[in-house]
């Protein structure tokens, strides 16, 4: 695990998430405006709350598909967040019913897509039906 506030406040501009970490904690990359590129490996199966928020320069994430958990406010003020792909066959929750705990918290709905493999798309559509999320396209 990458444990809670390891990273907090750091310089870094990218990172890898390799096999050995199943869980990235609260907070762990909180405010790195300078990380640009995250990459992360199949064995990660929980973001937690907080884990990248606000990282500024981010402009895009993929989250495999053995990720089971999503924290709170994950990507929260992610300003450069311009693609999420999400291998996700089945949708967890995008969108808190209370906006302040949205993992997507404060980013631009407006100028960021949500990528979802093509057999999941009207899964996703359900789920986000009512809902300001982002731009939904597929794989």
């Amino acid at each position: 695990s990458i444990q809670d506030n390891t990273f907090m406040n750091c310089g870094l501009t990218s990172v890898f998430i390799p096999d050995s970490v199943t869980s990235i904690e609260s907070k762990a990359f909180y405010n790195c405006p300078s990380l640009a590129e995250v990459t992360m490996s199949n064995s990660v199966t929980s973001i937690g709350s907080e884990a990248f928020s606000l990282c500024s320069s981010l402009t895009s994430i993929t989250i495999p598909n053995s990720v089971t958990s999503l924290g709170s406010r994950a990507f929260n003020g992610c300003t450069g967040l311009t693609s999420v792909q999400c291998y996700l066959p089945t949708p967890l929750p995008l969108v808190a019913t209370n906006s302040s705990l949205d993992p997507f918290y404060l980013v631009n709905r407006n100028t960021c897509s949500l990528t979802v493999p093509v057999g999941s798309l009207s899964a996703y559509k359900q789920q986000l039906t009512g809902k300001i999320l982002i731009r939904l396209m597929r794989h």
